[in-house]
């Protein structure tokens, strides 16, 4: 028979403490609190900006000296590293994902606002019809990939089984990340990306992956794990260019690929974050969970 005071323990702590209040001014250092969670800044070599890692970790992390976890990292951290982090000890209360260390990505320097500076982070290639700068998002996955994962892997006991996530313009460089080196996250979560950014670029950008110039099949395999999902009540055009982009990825007969698609009902662009996660966490870390008989 299973104890279910460990499980209680969690849900208690998570309870009772909530995200700190904060006004629109503090969102790139401002007090976000929240149990067992450090602030690590760090600046990044491949761009020189100072980005602030918001670690979250699991409750009995100090006292289990000996276990590794896996990672989920997230953009976006000033905004969603709350949410996601708020619904942890239900997801563990109900064995649906694995304890888990969380990393939401944002910025260090105060005078930073994070709507600008996240456009330029999170888009892959420059569109001069946008108002903030942009085009960063090749090097802001170089960041990731080659500055943060390995500052997260020396400065903690991470397993060997990493997520990438993010909502919005995080969505749309979750899925450019996923086509650039799809293997080097395990699964990768997309809520309500913007693929229609520059007018359906990552289209263009799936094509490439999966096509040659000449014809034949680039890739046939995309060896990796997507959920992705969009919001019934998005403006339209947002909406049908996701839609329209499950469509492909759902017709591309790549091989070694597991995706799931979900409409979350009912909500607008940013109301879906908090299911969304939540069933993208599931299904993201469910091999995890069977590798090791969870």
């Amino acid at each position: 028979m299973r104890s279910y005071l460990y499980p209680l323990l969690l849900l208690l702590a998570f309870w009772s403490s909530p995200c700190a209040a904060q006004d629109s001014d503090s969102f790139a250092s401002g007090p976000i609190v929240l149990a067992n969670t450090e602030k690590r800044p760090l600046t990044a070599e491949t761009n020189d900006r100072p980005y602030l890692l918001y670690v979250c970790l699991p409750p009995n992390y100090e006292q289990d000296a000996d276990k590794h976890y896996p990672v989920l990292y997230i953009t976006d951290g000033y905004w969603d590293t709350a949410t996601v982090n708020s619904m942890y000890g239900n997801l563990i209360y109900d064995e649906a994902v694995p304890e888990y260390i969380l990393v939401g990505i944002g910025y260090a320097d105060p005078e930073m606002n994070p709507q600008t500076e996240r456009t330029l982070d999170l888009s892959p290639v420059e569109d001069p019809a946008v108002q903030e700068p942009s085009g960063g998002g090749d090097d802001f996955l170089q960041v990731i990939q080659t500055e943060i994962v390995p500052f997260i892997d020396e400065e903690y006991r991470t397993a060997d089984y990493k997520v990438l996530g993010g909502s919005s313009y995080g969505g749309l460089f979750v899925l450019y990340a996923m086509l650039s080196d799809p293997e080097f996250f395990d699964a990768y979560i997309a809520i309500s990306p913007h693929v229609g950014y520059k007018h359906r670029w990552l289209f263009a950008e799936e094509s490439r992956y999966r096509w040659a110039g000449d014809g034949e099949r680039n890739h046939t395999a995309l060896p990796t794990r997507l959920f992705m999902s969009a919001a019934e009540k998005e403006w339209p055009t947002f909406f049908g260019d996701i839609l329209a982009f499950d469509q492909i990825l759902q017709h591309g007969k790549y091989e070694d690929f597991d995706y799931k698609f979900r409409v979350i009902d009912g909500e607008k662009h940013a109301g879906t974050k908090p299911e969304g996660y939540s069933r993208g966490m599931r299904y993201a870390f469910q091999p995890y969970l069977d590798a090791h008989g969870m």
